[in-house]
């Protein structure tokens, strides 16, 4: 996920900060939105199953 690119990455366990991101998302204009749609589509379809499990436990090993 490239973080305002894709998607927007929130604090993990911080409910409040998963409710800004949201809302940011929701408000966002249609062209904005669009893109941003666009960009997540197409980051998602390079990433097989194997590298998604990959990429999430490296991030993983680095907070734990």
């Amino acid at each position: 996920m490239k973080n305002g690119r894709t998607g927007y990455v929130f604090e993990p366990g911080d409910a409040a900060d998963c409710a800004r991101k949201i809302s940011k998302v929701l408000g966002l204009k249609k062209l904005s939105y669009n893109k941003l749609a666009k960009n997540a589509r197409r980051f998602a379809e390079t990433k097989s199953i194997e590298r998604a499990t990959d990429d999430l436990l490296h991030e993983y090993g680095k907070v734990f």
